[in-house]
């Protein structure tokens, strides 16, 4: 959201007298432009719960999350927690937070927003070197994975082109199931964040060749290749 539409939202609950559950996924990874507030920061009347994990920051064997929250409701999710479950563990606790007051994590997050950027770089400049004329990609200012729209191919083309990847090599995954209605056209849900430049490159190679084959220009396509995760 913009931070005009934030801004109008908070002021929505306000009048409303409601919450806003915040969950600001994939908030620490954004490419090329400054990060947009959160609506917690921008929060004047302790209407918003801001909730997150280390999962994607960190690794999701951590199994920690948070919540930011009004003074206001504060007791009471202390004892939804104590009602839920005993806490989590302490060693892990006490080990990220010595890593956070050390600046550790701080630094952490740099490395990986320069590693997850060269990675998305790669991600964008082969689909457009092999695969430009079939693609249209959106969501790429943040986050680590991108939808890449194929406007040209019918559902049951894109059946074939998930089968045809498979059999060379390259895992594709459909972003169409996650749509409670089904999209106009299909499209991909690509992931960058498991791969290494080089395996991006072969995969999307790949991946063009089979768009130009289905769509009905054929080139021969080389064995073996690295999977695209969604």
């Amino acid at each position: 959201m913009s931070l005009r539409r934030r801004i109008e939202l908070l002021q929505a609950t306000e009048r409303q007298r409601s919450w806003i559950l915040e969950d600001d996924y994939d908030g620490e990874f954004r490419y090329g432009a400054r990060p947009i507030a959160a609506l917690r920061s921008l929060d004047g009347g302790d209407r918003v719960i801001y909730v997150g994990s280390f999962s994607k920051s960190m690794f999701p064997a951590l199994r920690l999350g948070y919540i930011v929250c009004p003074p206001a409701i504060r007791v009471d999710l202390f004892a939804a927690k104590r009602l839920d479950d005993g806490g989590c563990a302490a060693i892990e606790q006490a080990a990220l937070a010595a890593f956070m007051q050390g600046r550790q994590f701080e630094r952490h997050l740099g490395h990986s927003l320069v590693e997850l950027d060269r990675r998305r770089r790669a991600l964008l400049e082969t689909l457009q070197q092999y695969a430009g004329r079939h693609v249209q990609v959106v969501g790429a200012e943040a986050g680590m994975h991108v939808v890449v729209w194929l406007p040209g191919l019918t559902f049951r083309q894109f059946a074939h082109l998930i089968e045809l990847g498979l059999a060379r090599g390259v895992g594709l995954h459909a972003v169409h199931p996650y749509y409670v209605s089904k999209p106009p056209h299909p499209g991909l849900l690509v992931g960058y964040a498991g791969l290494s430049c080089q395996q991006i490159r072969a995969a999307v190679e790949i991946l063009g060749r089979c768009l130009d084959e289905i769509v009905g220009g054929v080139h021969p396509i080389r064995p073996g290749a690295a999977s695209l995760p969604a």
